[in-house]
């Protein structure tokens, strides 16, 4: 699977970025994102193995896996 990474260096700053209402909004969530990816990926790994995943877990790995971040 294809990983994508911005164009840019993190983190943005609104500055840098077109002017517009959403700027704030869109700097302040691709800054997040690293860190969302790495505690997804910790609470993960701190799950006690079970027999069966919870829908909660399968549902979440999909979609690390969707955006190109293996759990």
């Amino acid at each position: 699977m294809t990983k994508h990474t911005p164009a840019t260096p993190l983190p943005w700053h609104t500055e840098a970025m077109l002017a517009g209402q959403d700027a704030a909004y869109i700097a302040h969530a691709a800054n997040a994102y690293p860190r969302l990816v790495k505690k997804g990926q910790a609470l993960l790994r701190s799950i006690e193995p079970a027999l069966t995943m919870s829908m909660a877990e399968v549902e979440f790995r999909a979609l690390l896996r969707e955006i190109g971040e293996e759990a």
